[in-house]
Protein backbone atom coordinates (compact mmCIF):
# COMPACT_ATOMS: atom_id res chain seq x y z
CA UNK A 1 0.00 0.00 0.00
CA UNK A 2 1.10 3.22 -0.93
CA UNK A 3 0.72 6.50 1.45
CA UNK A 4 0.15 10.08 0.91
CA UNK A 5 -0.37 12.76 3.01
CA UNK A 6 -2.37 15.59 1.18
CA UNK A 7 -2.46 19.80 2.22
CA UNK A 8 -4.38 21.66 0.43
CA UNK A 9 -6.99 18.71 0.05
CA UNK A 10 -10.28 21.22 -0.12
CA UNK A 11 -8.69 23.41 -3.05
CA UNK A 12 -9.54 22.81 -6.76
CA UNK A 13 -6.16 21.09 -7.35
CA UNK A 14 -5.73 19.47 -4.28
CA UNK A 15 -9.45 17.77 -4.53
CA UNK A 16 -9.11 16.79 -8.28
CA UNK A 17 -5.48 14.88 -6.81
CA UNK A 18 -7.94 13.38 -4.06
CA UNK A 19 -9.82 11.99 -6.86
CA UNK A 20 -7.20 10.49 -8.08
CA UNK A 21 -5.51 8.61 -5.64
CA UNK A 22 -8.76 7.77 -4.36
CA UNK A 23 -9.22 5.60 -7.59
CA UNK A 24 -6.48 3.13 -6.54
CA UNK A 25 -7.74 1.35 -3.81
CA UNK A 26 -4.13 0.57 -3.04
CA UNK A 27 -3.32 4.03 -2.09
CA UNK A 28 -3.94 5.29 1.43
CA UNK A 29 -4.57 9.10 1.78
CA UNK A 30 -4.03 11.35 4.66
CA UNK A 31 -5.34 14.60 4.83
CA UNK A 32 -4.02 17.38 6.84
CA UNK A 33 -6.82 20.10 6.72
CA UNK A 34 -8.21 22.92 9.26
CA UNK A 35 -10.85 23.06 11.51
CA UNK A 36 -12.91 24.72 9.36
CA UNK A 37 -12.66 22.71 6.40
CA UNK A 38 -13.73 19.36 8.50
CA UNK A 39 -17.16 19.57 7.03
CA UNK A 40 -15.99 19.26 3.31
CA UNK A 41 -13.85 16.18 3.86
CA UNK A 42 -16.55 14.13 5.67
CA UNK A 43 -17.84 12.51 2.52
CA UNK A 44 -14.10 11.78 0.64
CA UNK A 45 -12.64 8.08 1.50
CA UNK A 46 -9.56 9.82 3.39
CA UNK A 47 -8.15 9.94 6.71
CA UNK A 48 -8.25 13.82 7.93
CA UNK A 49 -5.79 15.07 10.30
CA UNK A 50 -7.36 18.69 11.89
CA UNK A 51 -3.56 20.91 12.32
CA UNK A 52 -3.76 22.40 15.40
CA UNK A 53 -0.94 24.71 14.71
CA UNK A 54 1.80 23.17 15.82
CA UNK A 55 4.07 20.62 14.64
CA UNK A 56 3.20 17.87 16.99
CA UNK A 57 0.08 17.99 15.13
CA UNK A 58 1.77 16.79 12.11
CA UNK A 59 4.04 14.11 12.78
CA UNK A 60 1.48 10.91 12.66
CA UNK A 61 0.61 11.32 9.15
CA UNK A 62 4.01 12.19 8.11
CA UNK A 63 5.85 9.37 10.02
CA UNK A 64 3.19 6.53 8.15
CA UNK A 65 3.57 7.69 4.46
CA UNK A 66 5.68 7.57 1.57
CA UNK A 67 4.47 10.85 -0.03
CA UNK A 68 3.82 14.54 0.93
CA UNK A 69 2.20 16.74 -1.91
CA UNK A 70 1.80 20.25 0.11
CA UNK A 71 -0.62 22.07 -2.27
CA UNK A 72 -1.73 24.27 1.35
CA UNK A 73 -1.10 27.65 1.06
CA UNK A 74 -2.85 31.69 1.36
CA UNK A 75 -2.64 33.94 -1.18
CA UNK A 76 -3.16 37.34 -0.66
CA UNK A 77 -2.13 40.48 -2.59
CA UNK A 78 -2.17 42.46 0.41
CA UNK A 79 0.65 43.69 2.68
CA UNK A 80 -1.23 45.40 5.50
CA UNK A 81 -0.43 43.82 8.97
CA UNK A 82 -3.37 41.13 8.79
CA UNK A 83 -2.01 39.55 5.51
CA UNK A 84 1.20 39.91 6.38
CA UNK A 85 0.30 37.39 9.76
CA UNK A 86 -1.38 35.58 7.50
CA UNK A 87 1.00 34.82 4.61
CA UNK A 88 3.72 34.36 7.47
CA UNK A 89 1.84 31.79 9.37
CA UNK A 90 0.19 30.01 6.42
CA UNK A 91 3.00 29.77 4.08
CA UNK A 92 6.40 30.26 5.93
CA UNK A 93 5.37 28.69 9.61
CA UNK A 94 3.32 25.98 8.43
CA UNK A 95 5.33 24.68 5.25
CA UNK A 96 8.54 24.59 8.02
CA UNK A 97 6.78 23.02 10.74
CA UNK A 98 6.11 20.13 7.86
CA UNK A 99 9.73 19.91 6.61
CA UNK A 100 10.35 19.86 10.52
CA UNK A 101 8.35 16.95 10.99
CA UNK A 102 9.22 15.79 8.54
CA UNK A 103 12.73 15.23 9.31
CA UNK A 104 12.12 14.14 12.78
CA UNK A 105 10.11 11.37 12.26
CA UNK A 106 10.53 10.07 8.55
CA UNK A 107 13.38 11.30 6.58
CA UNK A 108 12.66 8.49 3.73
CA UNK A 109 9.61 10.64 2.70
CA UNK A 110 9.55 12.34 -0.72
CA UNK A 111 7.99 15.60 -0.73
CA UNK A 112 6.65 17.88 -3.67
CA UNK A 113 5.33 21.76 -2.97
CA UNK A 114 3.65 23.70 -5.05
CA UNK A 115 5.42 27.32 -5.83
CA UNK A 116 4.97 30.10 -8.04
CA UNK A 117 5.67 32.12 -11.16
CA UNK A 118 5.21 35.39 -9.63
CA UNK A 119 8.46 35.38 -7.87
CA UNK A 120 10.03 35.17 -10.80
CA UNK A 121 10.81 37.81 -13.90
CA UNK A 122 10.84 37.56 -17.64
CA UNK A 123 14.04 35.57 -17.45
CA UNK A 124 13.57 32.98 -14.56
CA UNK A 125 14.68 34.96 -11.92
CA UNK A 126 13.80 36.04 -8.43
CA UNK A 127 11.62 38.82 -8.34
CA UNK A 128 8.41 38.75 -6.67
CA UNK A 129 5.79 40.64 -7.92
CA UNK A 130 3.85 40.53 -4.25
CA UNK A 131 4.32 39.92 -0.69
CA UNK A 132 2.51 36.01 -1.46
CA UNK A 133 5.38 35.55 -3.77
CA UNK A 134 7.66 36.25 -1.53
CA UNK A 135 6.55 34.44 1.48
CA UNK A 136 6.61 31.02 -1.29
CA UNK A 137 10.17 31.80 -2.52
CA UNK A 138 11.17 32.16 1.38
CA UNK A 139 9.99 28.43 1.93
CA UNK A 140 12.29 27.61 -0.73
CA UNK A 141 14.99 28.93 0.42
CA UNK A 142 13.89 27.21 4.12
CA UNK A 143 14.03 23.98 2.06
CA UNK A 144 17.88 24.07 2.05
CA UNK A 145 18.15 23.44 5.69
CA UNK A 146 16.37 19.62 5.85
CA UNK A 147 19.73 18.20 3.68
CA UNK A 148 18.06 14.97 4.78
CA UNK A 149 14.66 15.46 3.10
CA UNK A 150 14.33 15.21 -0.39
CA UNK A 151 11.69 18.15 -1.26
CA UNK A 152 10.53 19.09 -4.88
CA UNK A 153 9.19 22.09 -5.83
CA UNK A 154 6.69 22.66 -8.78
CA UNK A 155 6.47 26.36 -10.01
CA UNK A 156 2.81 25.94 -11.63
CA UNK A 157 1.31 28.09 -14.39
CA UNK A 158 -2.20 28.85 -14.43
CA UNK A 159 -4.57 25.90 -14.18
CA UNK A 160 -7.60 24.96 -15.83
CA UNK A 161 -9.78 21.75 -16.02
CA UNK A 162 -13.55 20.74 -14.99
CA UNK A 163 -15.41 21.48 -12.45
CA UNK A 164 -13.24 25.03 -11.54
CA UNK A 165 -14.89 26.76 -9.01
CA UNK A 166 -12.28 29.89 -8.81
CA UNK A 167 -12.59 33.02 -9.65
CA UNK A 168 -10.01 32.68 -12.40
CA UNK A 169 -10.03 35.09 -15.85
CA UNK A 170 -11.36 32.05 -17.53
CA UNK A 171 -14.11 31.19 -15.11
CA UNK A 172 -15.63 35.02 -14.99
CA UNK A 173 -15.63 35.50 -18.85
CA UNK A 174 -17.53 31.90 -19.69
CA UNK A 175 -20.02 32.86 -16.58
CA UNK A 176 -20.25 36.54 -17.47
CA UNK A 177 -23.94 37.42 -18.29
CA UNK A 178 -23.51 41.14 -19.55
CA UNK A 179 -21.61 41.68 -22.64
CA UNK A 180 -19.30 42.88 -24.14
CA UNK A 181 -17.19 41.86 -21.70
CA UNK A 182 -14.13 43.95 -20.83
CA UNK A 183 -10.54 43.17 -19.59
CA UNK A 184 -8.41 45.15 -17.12
CA UNK A 185 -5.67 44.27 -19.43
CA UNK A 186 -4.87 44.86 -22.81
CA UNK A 187 -5.17 42.28 -25.29
CA UNK A 188 -1.24 41.62 -26.07
CA UNK A 189 -1.11 40.21 -22.41
CA UNK A 190 0.41 36.71 -22.10
CA UNK A 191 -0.78 34.07 -19.47
CA UNK A 192 0.28 30.13 -19.67
CA UNK A 193 -2.63 28.06 -18.73
CA UNK A 194 -2.17 23.92 -17.92
CA UNK A 195 -4.55 21.82 -17.72
CA UNK A 196 -5.31 20.48 -14.15
CA UNK A 197 -4.77 16.75 -14.95
CA UNK A 198 -1.62 17.68 -16.03
CA UNK A 199 -0.23 19.38 -13.00
CA UNK A 200 -1.32 16.83 -11.39
CA UNK A 201 0.95 14.55 -13.35
CA UNK A 202 3.96 16.92 -12.95
CA UNK A 203 3.44 16.51 -8.94
CA UNK A 204 3.32 12.91 -9.27
CA UNK A 205 5.93 12.31 -11.17
CA UNK A 206 8.49 14.46 -9.24
CA UNK A 207 7.80 12.36 -6.65
CA UNK A 208 9.47 9.48 -8.23
CA UNK A 209 13.20 10.86 -7.82
CA UNK A 210 13.82 10.48 -3.92
CA UNK A 211 17.25 11.84 -4.12
CA UNK A 212 17.81 14.01 -1.22
CA UNK A 213 18.26 17.93 -1.40
CA UNK A 214 15.89 20.38 -2.93
CA UNK A 215 14.89 20.14 -6.36
CA UNK A 216 13.39 22.48 -8.64
CA UNK A 217 10.77 21.94 -11.49
CA UNK A 218 9.79 25.30 -13.31
CA UNK A 219 5.83 23.65 -14.53
CA UNK A 220 4.89 26.68 -15.68
CA UNK A 221 6.68 26.76 -19.13
CA UNK A 222 5.16 23.39 -20.37
CA UNK A 223 1.72 25.23 -19.93
CA UNK A 224 0.42 26.97 -23.31
CA UNK A 225 1.16 30.68 -23.98
CA UNK A 226 -1.81 32.46 -24.94
CA UNK A 227 -2.55 36.15 -24.84
CA UNK A 228 -5.87 37.47 -23.58
CA UNK A 229 -6.79 38.08 -27.47
CA UNK A 230 -6.78 34.84 -27.75
CA UNK A 231 -8.58 33.38 -24.37
CA UNK A 232 -11.45 35.29 -25.45
CA UNK A 233 -11.60 33.83 -28.77
CA UNK A 234 -10.95 30.57 -27.08
CA UNK A 235 -13.59 30.88 -24.65
CA UNK A 236 -16.67 32.60 -26.19
CA UNK A 237 -17.64 33.85 -29.89
CA UNK A 238 -19.04 37.41 -28.11
CA UNK A 239 -17.48 40.39 -28.44
CA UNK A 240 -14.21 41.33 -25.48
CA UNK A 241 -12.99 44.26 -25.06
CA UNK A 242 -9.45 45.32 -23.67
CA UNK A 243 -8.17 47.93 -21.73
CA UNK A 244 -4.76 50.09 -22.00
CA UNK A 245 -1.92 49.58 -20.08
CA UNK A 246 1.56 48.15 -19.48
CA UNK A 247 2.09 44.64 -20.46
CA UNK A 248 2.96 42.90 -17.55
CA UNK A 249 5.98 40.19 -18.19
CA UNK A 250 5.79 36.37 -17.24
CA UNK A 251 8.67 34.41 -16.96
CA UNK A 252 9.63 33.20 -20.79
CA UNK A 253 12.53 30.51 -19.45
CA UNK A 254 12.78 28.36 -16.46
CA UNK A 255 15.45 29.13 -13.42
CA UNK A 256 18.57 27.20 -15.38
CA UNK A 257 18.44 25.10 -11.78
CA UNK A 258 15.19 23.86 -12.77
CA UNK A 259 14.67 20.19 -14.27
CA UNK A 260 12.19 18.46 -16.11
CA UNK A 261 9.49 15.82 -13.99
CA UNK A 262 9.69 13.32 -16.87
CA UNK A 263 5.82 13.79 -17.40
CA UNK A 264 4.00 14.55 -20.79
CA UNK A 265 1.26 16.64 -21.38
CA UNK A 266 -2.29 14.88 -22.37
CA UNK A 267 -4.27 18.22 -22.64
CA UNK A 268 -4.77 20.88 -25.05
CA UNK A 269 -5.75 24.61 -24.26
CA UNK A 270 -8.30 23.73 -27.05
CA UNK A 271 -9.87 21.95 -24.66
CA UNK A 272 -10.87 25.15 -22.25
CA UNK A 273 -14.27 26.29 -23.91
Amino acid sequence: MTKYTVTGATGYIGSKLLEKLSRDKENHIYAIIRDTSVEKVKEMNIEYIVYDGTEESLKNPLANSDYLVHLGALYTTGDDEKSTNQLINSNILFSTQLFNAANKVNQDIVIASASTFSSLDVNGDYSPSTLYAATKKAVEDIAHYYKDLSIHFLTFPDTYGPGDWRPKIHNIVKKNKEWPFTFRSPGEQEMRLLHVDDVIGHLLYSLKENSKGVHYHDIYIEGDLVNLRELSYLLTDKECLFSEGDIVEIPKRAREISKKTGYKNKHSIEEIR
